[in-house]
């Protein structure tokens, strides 16, 4: 068996250390959203109306939120929230729909179930999980000696 240099033991250890750093990052973000996407998925929270504005893109990936005001029946409406759910197609700007404010502060959902309300974070949690999963295995190959073929 012949050992790894020191330099590519040190990007092996580098690369466990970021893997295990993104991973607890996603882990500590996604149960705070939790449990406001279960009281949405319940009917819970306080119905308003959502007034569609415009849709916020990424370049990357190409996805579109759509940002609006939230108005609640008592208060002050709320700008610049983001609405989750099933979206319509044909919603212009100034479009109206019913929406659930389920105090998270940034987003409001649609009524009804939806598997849009818990699929960022599910997808979040497998991603977070994979990662911690990777870290130590990666963190063990670029310390152990690398078998020699003979």
């Amino acid at each position: 068996m012949t050992g790894r240099s020191p330099a590519s033991r040190l990007g092996g250890l580098v690369a466990a250390a970021a893997l295990l750093f993104a991973g607890v990052l996603m882990v500590m973000a996604v149960p705070r959203e939790i449990p406001h996407r279960v009281t949405a998925l319940q009917g819970g929270g306080v119905q308003g109306v959502f007034e569609y504005q415009y849709d916020s893109c990424t370049l990357r990936n190409g996805e579109c939120s759509r940002k609006g005001t939230f108005h609640p029946p008592d208060g002050p409406p709320r700008p610049g929230v983001e609405f989750i759910g099933p979206f319509p197609g044909s919603a212009a700007p100034g479009a109206t729909m019913p929406a659930y404010d389920t105090g998270s502060g940034k987003d409001v959902f649609a009524p009804g179930p939806s598997v849009t309300i818990l699929l960022e974070p599910a997808l979040l949690t497998l991603l977070a999980l994979g990662f911690l999963v990777a870290a130590p295995i990666v963190a063990t190959r670029a310390v152990l000696p690398t078998p020699r073929n003979h």
